[in-house]
Protein backbone atom coordinates (compact mmCIF):
# COMPACT_ATOMS: atom_id res chain seq x y z
CA UNK A 1 0.00 0.00 0.00
CA UNK A 2 1.25 2.79 -1.02
CA UNK A 3 0.01 6.39 0.85
CA UNK A 4 0.88 9.61 -0.93
CA UNK A 5 -0.33 13.36 -0.26
CA UNK A 6 0.35 15.49 -3.53
CA UNK A 7 1.94 14.05 -6.75
CA UNK A 8 3.10 10.98 -7.82
CA UNK A 9 5.27 11.73 -11.44
CA UNK A 10 6.26 9.02 -13.45
CA UNK A 11 7.69 8.39 -16.88
CA UNK A 12 5.55 4.98 -16.93
CA UNK A 13 2.94 3.17 -14.73
CA UNK A 14 1.03 0.36 -14.98
CA UNK A 15 -1.94 -0.57 -13.22
CA UNK A 16 -3.62 -4.34 -12.52
CA UNK A 17 -7.15 -3.16 -14.00
CA UNK A 18 -8.93 0.66 -12.47
CA UNK A 19 -8.32 3.50 -11.45
CA UNK A 20 -10.86 4.92 -8.81
CA UNK A 21 -11.74 7.66 -7.24
CA UNK A 22 -12.01 8.02 -3.54
CA UNK A 23 -14.94 7.66 -1.56
CA UNK A 24 -17.10 6.85 -4.99
CA UNK A 25 -16.34 3.18 -5.55
CA UNK A 26 -18.64 3.26 -8.94
CA UNK A 27 -17.05 5.65 -10.38
CA UNK A 28 -14.06 4.18 -11.86
CA UNK A 29 -11.65 4.12 -15.50
CA UNK A 30 -9.16 1.75 -16.87
CA UNK A 31 -8.78 -2.02 -18.33
CA UNK A 32 -11.09 -5.13 -17.73
CA UNK A 33 -9.67 -6.81 -20.06
CA UNK A 34 -6.25 -7.30 -22.25
CA UNK A 35 -6.97 -4.41 -25.15
CA UNK A 36 -9.82 -3.19 -23.70
CA UNK A 37 -10.10 0.78 -21.89
CA UNK A 38 -13.24 1.86 -20.26
CA UNK A 39 -14.69 4.49 -18.47
CA UNK A 40 -17.17 3.59 -15.90
CA UNK A 41 -19.51 6.66 -14.20
CA UNK A 42 -22.00 5.94 -11.67
CA UNK A 43 -21.18 1.86 -12.02
CA UNK A 44 -22.30 2.05 -15.65
CA UNK A 45 -19.85 1.82 -18.67
CA UNK A 46 -20.56 5.17 -20.85
CA UNK A 47 -17.09 4.62 -23.06
CA UNK A 48 -15.68 0.95 -24.12
CA UNK A 49 -12.57 1.12 -26.63
CA UNK A 50 -12.04 -2.63 -27.94
CA UNK A 51 -8.83 -3.84 -29.41
CA UNK A 52 -10.18 -3.43 -32.61
CA UNK A 53 -10.32 0.12 -32.54
CA UNK A 54 -14.21 -0.06 -31.95
CA UNK A 55 -15.54 2.65 -29.71
CA UNK A 56 -18.34 2.20 -27.51
CA UNK A 57 -20.81 5.03 -25.91
CA UNK A 58 -23.16 3.52 -23.18
CA UNK A 59 -21.92 0.14 -24.36
CA UNK A 60 -19.58 -2.43 -23.96
CA UNK A 61 -19.92 -4.03 -27.25
CA UNK A 62 -19.31 -1.96 -30.07
CA UNK A 63 -19.86 -3.28 -33.50
CA UNK A 64 -18.56 -0.53 -35.70
CA UNK A 65 -15.94 2.54 -35.52
CA UNK A 66 -18.48 4.59 -33.31
CA UNK A 67 -21.34 2.36 -31.79
CA UNK A 68 -23.77 4.93 -29.59
CA UNK A 69 -26.62 3.12 -27.57
CA UNK A 70 -28.46 5.50 -25.00
CA UNK A 71 -31.68 6.76 -24.06
CA UNK A 72 -33.85 9.42 -25.86
CA UNK A 73 -31.14 11.13 -27.21
CA UNK A 74 -28.15 8.75 -28.56
CA UNK A 75 -26.55 11.18 -30.45
CA UNK A 76 -26.64 14.98 -30.06
CA UNK A 77 -24.91 17.48 -32.10
CA UNK A 78 -24.68 21.29 -31.16
CA UNK A 79 -22.72 24.38 -32.57
CA UNK A 80 -21.93 27.40 -30.70
CA UNK A 81 -23.77 29.69 -32.96
CA UNK A 82 -26.70 29.04 -35.43
CA UNK A 83 -24.55 30.18 -38.81
CA UNK A 84 -23.49 27.44 -41.22
CA UNK A 85 -25.46 24.87 -39.90
CA UNK A 86 -24.35 22.07 -38.43
CA UNK A 87 -24.06 18.56 -39.75
CA UNK A 88 -22.80 14.88 -40.69
CA UNK A 89 -20.34 14.55 -42.98
CA UNK A 90 -20.00 11.30 -45.08
CA UNK A 91 -17.23 9.66 -47.28
CA UNK A 92 -14.76 6.65 -48.54
CA UNK A 93 -11.10 6.63 -49.41
CA UNK A 94 -11.92 7.04 -52.78
CA UNK A 95 -14.04 10.21 -51.52
CA UNK A 96 -11.93 13.39 -53.42
CA UNK A 97 -12.19 16.99 -51.24
CA UNK A 98 -15.31 18.03 -53.23
CA UNK A 99 -17.04 14.52 -53.52
CA UNK A 100 -18.45 14.13 -49.84
CA UNK A 101 -22.03 13.87 -48.84
CA UNK A 102 -23.65 15.67 -46.18
CA UNK A 103 -26.61 15.77 -43.89
CA UNK A 104 -26.99 19.20 -42.59
CA UNK A 105 -29.08 21.02 -40.19
CA UNK A 106 -29.65 25.02 -40.53
CA UNK A 107 -31.31 27.09 -38.56
CA UNK A 108 -33.49 29.59 -40.11
CA UNK A 109 -32.60 29.34 -43.12
CA UNK A 110 -34.11 32.03 -44.55
CA UNK A 111 -31.23 33.74 -46.94
CA UNK A 112 -30.21 30.80 -48.92
CA UNK A 113 -33.99 28.94 -49.13
CA UNK A 114 -36.52 30.64 -47.83
CA UNK A 115 -37.20 28.47 -44.94
CA UNK A 116 -37.19 28.86 -41.35
CA UNK A 117 -35.23 25.84 -39.87
CA UNK A 118 -34.76 22.74 -42.21
CA UNK A 119 -32.54 19.41 -43.15
CA UNK A 120 -30.73 19.64 -46.32
CA UNK A 121 -28.79 16.49 -48.10
CA UNK A 122 -26.46 17.02 -50.76
CA UNK A 123 -23.99 14.74 -52.04
CA UNK A 124 -21.43 16.98 -52.77
CA UNK A 125 -19.84 20.60 -51.18
CA UNK A 126 -21.22 22.72 -54.35
CA UNK A 127 -25.13 22.15 -54.16
CA UNK A 128 -27.61 20.92 -52.28
CA UNK A 129 -29.79 17.56 -53.64
CA UNK A 130 -32.84 17.94 -51.52
CA UNK A 131 -34.50 20.50 -48.66
CA UNK A 132 -36.89 19.40 -45.89
CA UNK A 133 -37.86 22.46 -44.39
CA UNK A 134 -40.70 23.19 -41.99
CA UNK A 135 -44.55 23.21 -43.13
CA UNK A 136 -43.38 20.32 -45.01
CA UNK A 137 -41.68 21.87 -47.83
CA UNK A 138 -39.17 19.99 -50.01
CA UNK A 139 -37.42 21.20 -52.77
CA UNK A 140 -34.91 19.36 -54.98
CA UNK A 141 -31.22 21.30 -56.20
CA UNK A 142 -31.24 23.08 -53.28
CA UNK A 143 -34.56 25.49 -54.25
CA UNK A 144 -37.87 26.11 -52.13
CA UNK A 145 -39.30 28.68 -54.78
CA UNK A 146 -42.13 28.98 -51.72
CA UNK A 147 -44.36 26.26 -52.90
CA UNK A 148 -44.68 22.99 -51.05
CA UNK A 149 -42.89 20.99 -53.46
CA UNK A 150 -40.85 22.52 -55.97
CA UNK A 151 -38.46 20.24 -58.71
CA UNK A 152 -35.88 22.55 -60.07
CA UNK A 153 -32.24 21.87 -62.50
CA UNK A 154 -31.92 20.24 -65.62
CA UNK A 155 -32.03 17.17 -66.49
CA UNK A 156 -34.79 14.40 -66.15
CA UNK A 157 -36.97 13.77 -63.11
CA UNK A 158 -39.58 12.00 -61.91
CA UNK A 159 -41.58 13.01 -58.78
CA UNK A 160 -44.79 11.12 -57.13
CA UNK A 161 -46.72 12.88 -54.76
CA UNK A 162 -49.82 12.00 -53.16
CA UNK A 163 -52.02 13.56 -50.23
CA UNK A 164 -54.74 15.45 -49.17
CA UNK A 165 -55.05 18.58 -48.22
CA UNK A 166 -58.60 20.51 -47.00
CA UNK A 167 -60.22 17.97 -48.49
CA UNK A 168 -58.66 17.77 -52.16
CA UNK A 169 -56.49 15.23 -52.87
Amino acid sequence: LLDVAGRIRADTMEIDSYVYHVGDANTYFGFDAADHFRIVEGGGVRLQVDSNGYIGIGTTTPTTSLHVYGGTDSLFLQKSSAAGGVGIKFSDTGDSGSQLGFLRYYHQDTASTGLGNCFRLSTDQASETLVLGGCLHVGFDGKDGGYMTNVAGSGRKNLFLQGTYGGNT
